[in-house]
């Protein structure tokens, strides 16, 4: 019976955990969006360009997801959920498979 009841708490735990986690991704989703709609068009152009110029650097070199967020951009760890949760990682692998890189 204890371990049910330990099993219980454990999958209670990790639910609560995911809607954190889900909470905390739209919020951050929501603030990157009103960070976006506060740059001039000018700096939302320069932001585009140097984001993509440094992934298709990466993807040229054949530099992995985590290679690109952490040694290209300079983020932590955070970034690959971040990464994950905004669509980077399956562009990254859908471009990463493609010959014409």
């Amino acid at each position: 019976m204890s371990e049910q009841t330990n099993h219980e708490k454990f999958l209670e735990a990790m639910h609560s955990l995911d809607e954190a986690v889900q909470e905390d991704m739209a919020n951050f989703s929501k603030e990157s969006e009103e960070f976006w709609n506060s740059l001039s068009k000018e700096q939302q152009l320069k932001a585009f360009h140097q984001v993509f110029k440094l992934t298709h650097h990466g993807l040229k070199q054949d530099v992995s997801y985590r290679g690109i967020l952490y040694g290209l951009f300079g983020f932590a760890p955070d970034a690959y959920t971040v990464g994950m949760e905004c669509g980077f990682f399956n562009i990254y692998n859908k471009w990463s498979n493609e010959d014409n890189k």
